[in-house]
């Protein structure tokens, strides 16, 4: 039984694989902020491109001359 003790101990406090864990944690949080940010801005984008198509297949008339 104090085998099974020291061996559970021994694999709570051992800090080898923590940083792997922490790295997942990190580009988890990364690759969050990059789809909120993606998608907060997405809907702009779509709207410039379609006003650009828009304007390109009838285009304004032209300013005049000085």
């Amino acid at each position: 039984m104090k085998g099974m003790l020291e061996k559970l101990h021994a694999l709570v406090w051992d800090e080898e694989g923590a940083s792997a864990v922490e790295y997942g944690v990190l580009v988890a949080g990364i690759i969050l902020v990059s789809i909120l940010l993606i998608y907060s801005i997405g809907g702009k984008v779509g709207q410039s491109f379609n006003a650009v198509d828009k304007n390109m297949q009838n285009p304004p008339a032209p300013l005049p001359a000085n």
